[in-house]
């Protein structure tokens, strides 16, 4: 079974042009070049050059190959190798001997053996909490080696493939961004965080904008038009439908 990952990368999109082109080019940022992102451009979605935000550093690259190799070629595991390749060395490993410093990290998972039901769009529902405190639990668990998992929140469950749009938080003084990335990967790849079962599809997104997205109480549109607020344009953040995902304004 082929298994999906992505990553969207740091870094803005540009203005949405007066002329749009209503072509499809890509479906995220693994589809462009290490110094593009998968942006709208009010129609359908092209490769762009990044723009540069405050506080953003681009540091993902595709989970295959780039279109234009760099010295580095594709291994065993080329999803890793070209994380480390494009990633600042102060990225790689934590810094020592600084004030405490949190990061955050979106990651969307699908779970294998938990069916979606509407009751999951109420936090306060005995099936949402029991399925929050088994994802957390099992998270923890799989970082109990590598200590710096501070909190685990839930974004969002969808009905689509039972997903899971989660938000890590964690300390860079303990544990360094590729190593939460890599370690993630590696229970992808083995079928499950510690005993979290998970189907194959994992998305991760380092660029979470201010605001909160409009509330769900009936699952809408299963379309998926992003997959972080990394892939929106302007200020909007990428938002739960109860099934799929779209760019909305946040309140």
């Amino acid at each position: 079974m082929t298994r999906c990952i992505n990553i969207v990368r740091s870094g803005g999109c540009p203005p949405i042009p007066e002329l749009r082109t209503c072509a499809m080019g890509c479906v995220g940022d693994r589809k462009c070049l290490p110094t593009q992102k998968c942006c709208s451009n009010g129609c359908w979605k092209t490769c762009v050059d990044i723009l540069e935000t405050p506080n953003s550093t681009p540091i993902m690259t595709s989970s295959r190959p780039a279109a234009k190799p760099t010295t580095t070629t594709a291994t065993t595991k080329p999803f890793v190798t070209q994380i480390t390749q494009h990633m600042p060395t102060t990225t790689l490993r934590a810094p020592t001997n600084q004030p405490d410093h949190a990061g955050s990290l979106s990651v969307t998972l699908e779970l294998i053996d938990y069916a979606w039901n509407a009751s999951l769009l109420t936090p306060q529902s005995s099936y949402y909490r029991h399925l929050y405190s088994t994802i957390k639990t099992n998270i923890f668990h799989s970082f109990r080696l590598k200590p710096g998992i501070t909190s685990v929140d839930i974004i969002s469950f969808r009905s689509q493939h039972n997903r899971a749009d989660l938000l890590l938080q964690y300390n860079t003084n303990s544990i360094a961004l590729i190593d939460i990335i890599t370690s993630l990967i590696a229970d992808h790849t083995s079928g499950a965080i510690y005993d979290l079962k998970i189907g194959n599809y994992m998305t991760f997104d380092t660029q979470m904008r201010p605001g909160t997205c409009p509330a769900v109480v009936v699952p809408g549109t299963c379309v998926e038009n992003c997959m972080g607020d990394g892939t929106c344009p302007g200020g909007e953040k990428c938002c739960s439908t109860g099934c799929g995902r779209v760019c909305s304004t946040p309140k």
